[in-house]
């Protein structure tokens, strides 16, 4: 038996019900097992299974609506479309299959072949995939230790999320601030006007700027200033 999981999907964070079967060494490989329409991921345990016993690192998922990933509610009213489970549930459970293979054969997060910017450390890459494959993300370091800054900060913490925002989207940004149990916390979201924001456009758009600049600056002296 593999390792249970739930994987965000891409764009939206829906949360996948998946298995991951490991070799018993660094694995030379990564599958993702993309099952057929109406069949669980458990069907194809035993293939990836066997693919673990031969050096590859195998995934299993379970699209949204279908097995592990179909919601306690009725199906009758719940939103999914074909291009969902490939393009989002696939696309989620992709990354994910890739972590070990990559990570054992590069022996680093090789970001910049990736075109995600620049490379990162195994210890940095581990420890984030195993924050990613946990319900309560960086919590899951911090609850063990009392909650850390989690649990102390009583002051004022504003979040900016970006709604075209692929990898970080305005719901995973709310469960982000929800970890802050006394913060006083406001979540705003900023809706592209035309042309895309994104993950990254925010900080490539001063117009974004002045109201969170603004925001900061009056927590700092009691009174909104305008930033320069």
């Amino acid at each position: 038996m593999g390792e249970l999981l739930r994987i965000p999907a891409r764009g939206d964070g829906f949360a996948l019900a998946a298995e991951l079967f490991l070799p018993s060494s660094p694995p030379k490989a990564a599958v993702l097992v993309a099952g057929a329409m109406a069949v669980k991921a458990s069907f194809y345990a035993p293939l990836a299974e066997h693919m673990a016993r031969r050096g590859a690192a195998a995934l299993t998922v379970d699209y949204r609506g279908i097995g592990g990933s179909r919601p306690r509610r009725s199906l009758r009213h719940f939103h999914a479309t074909f291009h969902d489970w490939g393009e989002r549930d696939l696309a989620g459970a992709l990354w994910y299959a890739l972590f070990p293979a990559v990570l054992g054969i590069a022996g680093y997060l090789p970001m910049s072949k990736l075109g995600q910017g620049e490379d990162i450390p195994v210890g940095v890459a581990r420890e984030w995939a195993q924050w990613g494959r946990d319900p309560r993300y960086v919590y899951s370091y911090a609850e063990p230790r009392g909650g850390l800054g989690y649990a102390r900060y009583e002051g004022p913490l504003l979040a900016i999320s970006i709604a075209d925002d692929k990898y970080a989207p305005p719901a995973s940004t709310a469960h982000l601030l929800s970890l802050y149990k006394r913060a006083r916390k406001e979540q705003r979201t900023i809706r592209p006007a035309g042309k895309p924001i994104g993950h990254f456009g925010f900080f490539r758009r001063p117009d974004l700027w002045e109201e969170p600049v603004s925001w900061l600056l009056g927590r700092v002296d009691g009174n909104v200033r305008t930033a320069r």
